[in-house]
């Protein structure tokens, strides 16, 4: 029984770490990028929600969870430029009614103000901050609709 329960423990460790999502495999890869696009670091979010929910993610912890992982991927080309947003948190929360009143608030749909798109789905919100017509955002959605 003493050789049998460290056994129980590393199955159960591996079994809860593959069920979390990582942010890496859903951001589009060098060679998915077309060649017009520029990778930036700067946050190219179109409304204040979305960049403070990038820049103070402790201030919606109370109703969406802590954050476990964040990252972003920003693109700039002539004129499509923006930024898509990776989270991981320590819960679910993929029915979480919070997230469609805080990126697009009354409307509860995207606006020319607040053209924000996202998915939550388990523990992961990847919220794309582009214009509607973004080439960029197109193939990013099908990555992680595909992924998730």
């Amino acid at each position: 029984m003493k050789k049998l329960l460290p056994l129980i423990l590393l199955l159960g460790l591996f079994a809860s770490s593959s069920k979390a999502q990582k942010i890496e495999p859903l951001k589009l890869d060098q060679e998915e990028i077309p060649a017009v696009y520029q990778l930036t670091d700067k946050l190219l979010c179109k409304s204040t929600q979305a960049t403070l929910l990038y820049q103070e993610p402790d201030m919606y912890s109370m109703i969406l969870g802590k954050i476990v992982e964040k990252g972003h991927q920003s693109f700039e080309e002539n004129k499509d430029k923006g930024t898509i947003l990776y989270f991981i948190f320590d819960q679910d929360i993929t029915d979480n009614a919070f997230i469609p009143g805080l990126l697009w608030g009354s409307t509860n749909k995207p606006t020319k103000a607040h053209p924000e798109e996202y998915i939550a789905k388990g523990n992961t919100l990847v919220v794309w901050s582009f214009d509607k017509d973004s080439t960029i955002k197109k193939l990013s959605k099908a990555k992680v609709t595909k992924a998730l």
